[in-house]
């Protein structure tokens, strides 16, 4: 054989030898391939299970394929979930699932699922997502202490954590929060000024009207001494899904306040404007208001003191100091400590809650005084002159509960504010109840106002005609792209400033300035709103004279608050006292049609006693004995004051526009309001 005839043979022989490899590889390889099936896109909160399974489905050249080894891959740092891989058996049908706990760290990433012989893995995207924490604070009049009258003066402000599910968030040691409670009396948080109450996840809870967004918020505290045994009781109406306000109500105690989503754990401003009412040491009403720096734990700053009806404004600059024991190391809530005085008087310890960079609550921790307030940043770089109120302005104040029961609002118009100058005049219109003696209704007013020329917004109003014996206030202003009354809203009602009422008639009182847009009278047509309104009753026979109201309604041609309102009444005033009752979660109304507006954004409704008017009544007795009459004065068709203008009573509230998509966004529980009523504690 020659040589040609072995290559022909041995050329031959290749080709037989890779055919006969191709056709093994055909008959012993099979397709396999895998699918997600179930969990592809999801969030839980961190530590908590992930609600549907991880699932997959594995073929076989099309058919399911039995007893195959599913891998399971999450990320080995960061966020991720336990157990990282996981691995599952294919059934009968292909399939095959895994359930994931989120891990300590929030945030986004996949998890891939593989099979041997599949060459594309199954992904999931998955999201830890941090519990939301929520802080708080109130002030108002408690029916629990033990002073000489019965009834005294308290403020509360603390967190409470809920998780995606709207369960309470417990954290390591079980709590889902923690409160500073305070009377300045009897009951506050025993470790105080350093430790406050716990809040227990076991029995907090959350439950929501899903139509109104009208809540009720059950807080278990480590102090036995609030509330019923330690359980408190707030009703909140919600605005939106990061802002609502707050009324306590189990009878322990009434108040008023907000409720707002936490952004941040630590506050980031270089300066702050500041207010803060309570009771000093004597139990005298006080209230001090001003504009501070922080700066590594030093505060310096400006600050106004009214106490018990003297008056006294910052002599100098740097006339408040104190320290922070807190920034940036707040604890886990977002709550840090600082100690602060004014005029070189006794320092006061105060504990603050951080709802974001530039929002701070604080609340005295003392135990022989109490007051809360709210700090506000001031930007970046502060240069206020007399442009730092808006070209038109609302305001609204309200008598601390334990000071003078007044009420005033209306609208400021600048005159003569230009970039580079400090002072200015204004003109306007206002109301003014004074302890029931109405002493201005749709009055003009008039007067001059200053800011610093150091820029850093500490100012005052001065010489003021036509709101009554309020001739004074302070005017401390605050970062212009913050909403006051809703922190979280970016997108509207920027700037203003805080107020501090400085006449000798009416001590402790505070207040705010909001921009005033162009008004219409279709601004609040169509549009849902929440309510909440603090209120004094000019009744001396009563133990107490606080009854605090939140609610949800419309304003078409007619203002209707009757879709879910709740009243907190341990008084009295409302609910006959023979049954020991201290409110109810029936709808108590409020209705009415108001006239067209003025050019100051004013809406007046009838008397009282004439059809259409407010109307709220006692429990089971005929409401227009109790007719009430509203003022309120518009800043734009999201936001406006409403304040009570009675013989009888005297009050102040704020009117906010809901979101409907954000509300229904919400995860705490859904279901209607307990419709039983508790009974009064004494």
């Amino acid at each position: 054989m020659n040589h040609k005839t072995y290559s022909i043979f041995a050329l031959a022989l290749v080709f037989a030898v890779a055919g006969f490899l191709t056709g093994c590889s055909s008959s012993s390889a099979p397709t396999i391939a895998i699918t997600a099936t179930g969990g592809t896109t999801q969030s839980q909160t961190i530590t908590e299970a992930f609600g549907t399974p991880l699932g997959v489905n594995v073929t076989s050249n099309g058919s399911p394929a039995t007893g195959v080894t599913v891998t399971f891959t999450a990320p080995s740092s960061g966020a991720g979930c336990t157990p990282a891989t996981p691995t599952a058996t294919t059934d009968s049908n292909g399939n095959a699932s895994t359930t994931c706990t989120a891990n300590s760290t929030a945030g986004a990433y996949s998890v891939t699922a593989t099979a041997t012989g599949a060459t594309t893995p199954a992904s999931f995207s998955l999201t830890n997502a941090a519990p939301s924490v929520f802080v708080y604070y109130l002030n108002g009049l408690e029916n629990a202490n033990a002073n000489d009258s019965g009834v005294g003066y308290y403020a509360v402000a603390g967190t409470v954590t809920f998780d995606l599910s709207g369960n309470a968030f417990p954290d390591a040691n079980g709590n889902c929060g923690e409160q500073d409670y305070n009377d300045g009396y009897a009951i506050m948080s025993a470790g105080e000024p350093t430790t406050p109450d716990t809040i227990t996840a076991t029995g907090s809870s959350m439950v929501v009207n899903s139509t109104t967004g009208t809540a009720i918020l059950t807080l278990v505290s480590s102090n036995t001494e609030v509330g019923a045994a330690g359980t408190e009781t707030f009703a909140v109406q919600w605005a939106n899904a990061s802002h609502g306000i707050i009324s306590q109500f189990d009878g322990s105690a009434t108040s008023s306040g907000g409720i707002d989503l936490q952004s941040a754990q630590a506050g980031s401003s270089p300066g702050y404007a500041f207010t803060l009412s309570g009771v000093d040491s004597e139990y005298d009403p006080v209230a001090y208001g001003g504009v501070f720096a922080d700066a590594s734990g030093a505060i310096t700053g400006t600050a106004d003191v009214t106490d018990d009806g003297t008056a006294t404004p910052a002599p100098a600059a740097g006339n408040m100091t104190g320290t922070d024991n807190g920034v940036p190391a707040t604890d886990f809530y977002g709550r840090g400590t600082a100690s602060v005085a004014f005029n070189g008087g006794t320092a006061i310890s105060v504990a603050y809650y951080v709802v974001g960079p530039e929002v701070l609550r604080i609340i005295d921790v003392d135990t022989t005084d109490s007051a809360v307030g709210s700090a506000y940043g001031q930007g970046a770089t502060p240069a206020f002159d007399s442009t730092a109120l808006g070209t038109a302005d609302v305001f609204g104040i309200l008598g601390n509960p334990w000071g003078a029961s007044y009420a005033a609002s209306g609208n400021i118009v600048p005159v003569g504010a230009a970039a580079g100058t400090y002072t200015a005049t204004f003109t306007g219109e206002g109301d003014v109840d004074e302890a029931g003696d109405v002493t201005a209704t749709a009055s003009a007013t008039g007067g001059n106002y200053a800011f610093d020329s150091s820029g850093d917004g500490y100012g005052s109003m001065t010489s003021i005609t036509g709101l009554g014996d309020l001739t004074t206030f302070g005017v401390y202003a605050t970062d212009p792209a913050l909403n006051l009354y809703d922190p979280n809203n970016t997108t509207s009602g920027q700037g203003g400033a805080l107020v501090l009422e400085m006449d000798s008639a009416f001590p402790a009182a505070t207040g705010i300035i909001v921009p005033q847009g162009t008004i219409a009278a279709t601004d609040f047509a169509g549009n849902s709103y929440g309510f909440g309104a603090q209120t004094y009753v000019v009744i001396t026979a009563l133990d107490g004279w606080e009854y605090d109201y939140v609610a949800q309604g419309s304003w078409d041609t007619t203002f209707d608050l009757t879709g879910g309102g709740l009243i907190s009444d341990p008084f009295g005033y409302f609910v006959s006292g023979t049954a020991g009752e201290y409110g109810t979660t029936t709808p108590i109304p409020i209705a009415g049609t108001a006239v067209t507006p003025d050019a100051a954004g004013r809406y007046a409704f009838p008397a009282a006693g004439t059809a259409g008017n407010f109307a709220i009544g006692p429990v089971g007795t005929n409401p227009a004995a109790n007719a009430f009459t509203y003022v309120l004065y518009e800043a734009s068709g999201g936001f406006a004051f409403a304040m009570d203008s009675d013989t009888f009573a005297v009050g102040l509230g704020t009117l906010e526009e809901q979101s409907a998509s954000s509300l229904k966004a919400m995860h705490f529980k859904r279901g209607a309001l307990p419709k039983a009523q508790a009974k009064r504690k004494r």
